[in-house]
């Protein structure tokens, strides 16, 4: 795989005669995010075409997510955001064409992990207020992504901004690559396999090019594997069974996934330190994450050998680069990287206590140590020998919301299939 090949794919993403537009509205853990899509037909080309250039200046997100602490919904902060959200759309969607515009609604991870009734009761209340807007709206593009969806249109992105499907009029193609995305609510994998692969068929994902193209998908998603709610049940596990009962984890005496001297008091003379050992860190997380479940990283057993170049991206971007670590210009690393890194953090000695990666009041406050061991394990057990580390191809975040856009342009196209369900 080499991302910088992207760069020379002449006239990507740039549309031209007939170019319309479509609005994502990606409901994430930590807030909501809109995305204007300036969209063209596909004309020769095996995928619509989306301006790239205009994509970073017509993306806004408000936080925090619409899912309370308690697992409600947060009706009267989705009224605020929506309409804030749908006043920054109409910047760039013209009053006469905002009729025909498509305004897609998904949730995630923390959408998927929501009880039935308050999620049944959310979807209802969002899909209200989108078909009040001046856009158009069909109750069905409300909805939370299947697991699969969000992997395989984070898929589709990243190989549509790689230039994997040629284009330009035809232009060659080049061989796809997978893609792990550790969010903070789940984990996708997903990459492209043979039709004589055996897939269950809540792992597949099909969809065909402009074209006609196949490509078919091993999509799976690991909910309560991302990166903040691995944290959270590591720490609800430490309360369970610390002999203190200790009521503030971030107070971490003795535990491996925090550095030495790094923890969090009302005066630095009484902060408590960690244990500052990433092997026994990783020991943690097999035993309280993994453990014996079938649906854990690793001992699931509907997952075939993973092939091909992957990247990694979201979280396995975001906490090395917080430090400067630079694993994007390495090229491939594999999981040793990240074990050094982990075991440099795990013993790094602070003169005090510091909050490097979070507000000290978050429950998902500091983890360098831990995150650097809970990724190195990741790369482990599912097996990777290698992956370059990206946040953005082209200048533009690799972000499941593209693919989404895509195949929903593609859609009306009988030429195009897409399997959800």
């Amino acid at each position: 795989l080499v991302l910088a090949a992207a760069l020379v794919a002449a006239g990507l993403g740039r549309p031209g005669p007939g170019a319309g537009h479509v609005l994502v509205i990606d409901a994430g853990s930590s807030g909501t995010r809109i995305r204007v899509f300036d969209v063209a037909p596909a004309g020769g080309d095996p995928l619509p075409r989306i301006d790239l250039d205009k994509l970073p200046r017509q993306t806004k997100k408000l936080g925090p997510g619409l899912i309370a602490k308690d697992g409600d919904f947060a009706g009267d902060q989705w009224q605020r955001q929506s309409a804030e959200l749908v006043r920054f759309a109409d910047n760039f969607v013209p009053k006469g064409q905002r009729s025909v515009t498509p305004i897609l609604f998904f949730g995630t991870a923390a959408m998927r992990l929501m009880r039935p009734s308050t999620k049944k009761m959310m979807l209802e209340r969002i899909r209200q207020t989108l078909a009040a807007t001046e856009y158009r709206f069909e109750s069905r593009w409300a909805r939370t992504l299947l697991a699969r969806e969000e992997g395989g249109f984070a898929w589709i992105a990243a190989n549509y901004l790689n230039g994997s499907f040629g284009g330009d009029g035809g232009g060659a193609s080049r061989p796809t690559f997978g893609v792990i995305e550790l969010g903070g609510g789940s984990m996708q994998v997903t990459f492209e396999v043979a039709g004589s692969v055996r897939l269950h068929s809540d792992d597949e994902f099909v969809f065909r090019t402009a074209q006609g193209r196949k490509h078919r998908l091993y999509a799976h998603g690991y909910d309560s594997f991302g990166l903040d709610h691995a944290l959270k049940r590591m720490w609800n596990s430490s309360l369970e069974s610390s002999p203190e009962g200790r009521k503030e984890p971030c107070q971490p005496q003795g535990d491996p996934c925090y550095p030495k001297s790094y923890g969090w008091a009302a005066r630095p003379e009484d902060a408590r330190a960690g244990g500052g050992d990433w092997k026994l860190c990783t020991g943690e997380i097999q035993q309280i994450l993994a453990g014996a479940s079938a649906i854990a990283p690793g001992r699931y057993t509907r997952e075939p050998e993973l092939t091909g170049p992957f990247i990694a991206t979201v979280n396995f971007f975001l906490v090395q680069n917080l430090q400067r670590m630079r694993f994007e210009r390495r090229g491939r690393v594999g999981p040793s990287a990240f074990e050094d890194e982990a075991r440099r953090w795990c013993r790094k000695i602070f003169r005090r206590p510091i909050w490097p990666f979070r507000r000290r009041d978050d429950a998902a406050c500091p983890m360098f140590c831990f995150a650097l061991s809970y990724e190195a394990w990741l790369l482990r057990v599912l097996g990777v020998q290698e992956v370059e580390v990206v946040d953005t191809i082209r200048g533009v975040e690799v972000e499941w919301a593209l693919g989404a856009a895509l195949v929903h342009s593609l859609q009306s196209r009988p030429s195009a299939q897409v399997v959800r369900e």
